[in-house]
């Protein structure tokens, strides 16, 4: 999936040296499958004073526009001393045989 690649990249640009990041996945499937990820790692205390410098890369905004465009979320930001990438993707269940 894009989505992990893009959030593992803007991690190890981004994160605190030595810190600890975490990826959560939900899968919930009824007649659509939705897929929750959340990506959370360190940043410094220090609020980012640029926010467009990360969360309005072409890496985000694009891949932002593409989840939207089939009912999904991308959201980007820091919250107190932790940096948090939230997506919900959204599509059909196929049923493979």
């Amino acid at each position: 999936m894009l989505i992990t690649q893009e959030g593992a990249v803007n991690i190890l640009k981004y994160g605190k040296a030595g810190s600890v990041a975490s990826l959560s996945i939900e899968i919930s499937k009824n007649h659509e499958e939705i897929i929750d990820l959340m990506f959370s790692n360190e940043c410094s205390t220090e609020p980012v004073k640029n926010q467009e410098e990360i969360s309005a890369g072409s890496g985000l905004e694009s891949l932002s526009a593409r989840i939207a465009s089939t009912g999904g979320f991308l959201d980007a930001s820091q919250r107190g001393r932790r940096w948090v990438l939230v997506a919900q993707l959204v599509g059909r269940v196929e049923e493979h045989t």
